[in-house]
Order: C-alpha cells, then sequence, then structure tokens
C-alpha cells in the first residue's frame, strides 16, 4: 500500500492516496485502466460540486450554478477527468480546503477550522508538498486582508493540526519503518521535488500562464474578461473578488518558481477563473464589455463547429 511500483521496481513519483482512491475499483474486473479512470471521474464530479458550494459561499446560487456548469463543459475539466493523473485529485483538495477555510472564517468556526487542517493534510498525499503550501500560502494571504484568525486559534484547529500533521507525514513515516526511507528521500525529495529546480530543459513562463486559457476552453476570452469587469463594478479587497484573485496568482505563481513547469501545473486554478466568470455573467449581465465577450464566443464556437464538420 505504502511503495507504488512501476515494471516491478519502487518508483517513488507521487504519494500513495490516488492510487488508494483507484484500487476499490479494481474489484469491478476488466481493463484496470478504465477502472483507475473511474475514481478520477468521480473526483471531477466532486471539484464540480465544490465549485458550486464555493460560488454559493462567496456570491449565490444562480452565480455558483453558473460557474459550475461552465466548468464542466470546459476543455480543461472534460480532459483531466478522464485520465489517471493526479491534478485533478490535487484541485479536489484544494477546491475543498478552500471552502472549508471560508466556511471557517465566515462563520468563526472552529470545527470547519479543523477539518480544514486535515483537508491539508491529505491533500500533502496527493502529490506531495506543493500542494499544502498553496493552500497555505492563499490561506495566510487572505487572513492578513480580513484578519479572520480566530477560528484557526482554537481547540479544534489544533487537533485538526496535529490529525493533519500525522496525515501528512505518514507516508515517509511509513516508508521509514520499512527500511526504504532512505530510496524514499533521494527518488521523491531529491530527484521529483528538488530536482524541478535545476532542471536543464527550458521551459518558458509567459507558454505556462497562457495555458490556462487552454483549459478553460471555450471560456479563455471570459476569464480575461470578468475581473476585469468585476474590479470595475465591485470594491477588489472584497472577499468574493480577492480569494479566486488570489487562488489563481498563487497557483500560478509557485509554479513559476522551479525550473520545469508543465503545462498542467495551472489547472488547478481554473475553479477560480470561472468562478469570477460566473459572478461577472450573472450579476452584471447587461455589462457591454461581456456581452460581446459572450458574443465572440459563440462566433469562435461556431467557426469550429464548421471546421470540425468539414
Amino acid at each position: 500500500l505504502w511503495i507504488p511500483y512501476w515494471l516491478g521496481e519502487p518508483a517513488y513519483y507521487k504519494p500513495p492516496l490516488a492510487y488508494w482512491l483507484m484500487m476499490p475499483f479494481f474489484w469491478l474486473g476488466g481493463d484496470r485502466i478504465m477502472l483507475a479512470r473511474i475514481s478520477v471521474a468521480l473526483t471531477a464530479v466532486g471539484t464540480l460540486a465544490l465549485t458550486y458550494f464555493l460560488g454559493k459561499e462567496l456570491y449565490g446560487k444562480r452565480e455558483a450554478a453558473c460557474a459550475s456548469l461552465l466548468a464542466a463543459v470546459s476543455y480543461g475539466f472534460l480532459a483531466f477527468g478522464r485520465v489517471g493523473v493526479m491534478d485533478m485529485q490535487l484541485t479536489f483538495f484544494l477546491a475543498a480546503s478552500l471552502l472549508l477555510f471560508l466556511r471557517a472564517m465566515r462563520r468563526k468556526s472552529p470545527v470547519y477550522a479543523g477539518l480544514y487542517f486535515v483537508v491539508i493534510g491529505l491533500s500533502n498525499l496527493i502529490k506531495g508538498p506543493v500542494v499544502p503550501l498553496i493552500i497555505v500560502t492563499i490561506s495566510f494571504i487572505i487572513l492578513l486582508f480580513t484578519r479572520g484568525w480566530k477560528p484557526f486559534f482554537s481547540r479544534f484547529a489544533f487537533a485538526g493540526m496535529v490529525v493533519g500533521g500525522f496525515i501528512a507525514f505518514s507516508w515517509p513515516l511509513a516508508l521509514y519503518f520499512k527500511g526504504e526511507f532512505d530510496a524514499w528521500y533521494a527518488f521523491f525529495i531529491v530527484g521529483e521535488n528538488a530536482g524541478k529546480f535545476t532542471d536543464a530543459m527550458g521551459y518558458p513562463a509567459l507558454p505556462f500562464v497562457a495555458t490556462l486559457l487552454k483549459w478553460a476552453l471555450p471560456w479563455s476570452l471570459l476569464i480575461l474578461v470578468a475581473p476585469l469587469v468585476l474590479a470595475a463594478k465591485a470594491t477588489p479587497g472584497r472577499l468574493d473578488f480577492m480569494l479566486p484573485v488570489v487562488w489563481m496568482a498563487t497557483v500560478i505563481g509557485i509554479h513559476l518558481i522551479p525550473a520545469v513547469r508543465l503545462p498542467w501545473y495551472t489547472f488547478p486554478a481554473l475553479p477560480a477563473a470561472l468562478l469570477l466568470v460566473g459572478a461577472a455573467s450573472v450579476r452584471y449581465p447587461g455589462n457591454p464589455v461581456l456581452v460581446w465577450t459572450y458574443r465572440l464566443t459563440g462566433v469562435l464556437l461556431a467557426l469550429a463547429a464548421a471546421l470540425v464538420s468539414v
């Protein structure tokens, strides 16, 4: 359970939670590649649900429904919701932690704060320390501006930290007791994580940032326009504007630091971008910039459909 294998050899590319989520479906029998994708598809559905609940918490039911619907038919969700990679699971745990964070802060709930820390611990078992780093960075920036610290300094929160910390470190602890810690450290920490800072291949920053537009298709133009519409109409310092913007900026900014910048690293920013689109579309449907962007998007979709049908 704790040691992933590839071609018969231990391969510590990623922590085991994503594999654990796939394993129960193997009991159904049949093509294991297809069965492994069931857990990914269910995680995609869960991420859409979390997008809805985040939108409902930030804006309202109509904005939430719009954002989750746009996400459901976006290229990124259709692509990552059917392949056995871990970026959909990463996005699920990121969205889940931010929903708990938001509820803890708004409702001044120590229980939600404790659950928030537990989910952070689980997120570390999906793709390693980059996920907790993203979550904690977003949360810290938001708390600096909102000063909603109190629920996160409670007994429930402390208990959540302890449980989350134990979960986060359970993989290396288990490998230590199995005598595999040195191999794991050399492979996962030095090779897979530190190695991303010294990779000799070139990964330009601008094309990397632009990949978010690819995952947002066919709503790419809207994710450029929606933040500007909201910033012009609302107070940028408000939580309903700030949280998605900080979410996007943190995901992209942290992944710009290493030398390795793979295209799918921007996908976890997609729900945040579409939350802004949903909010702008419902709150300001008559905004001329937004109206013309939707029209242009429709024209481009019609042209794409015509080209495909030829």
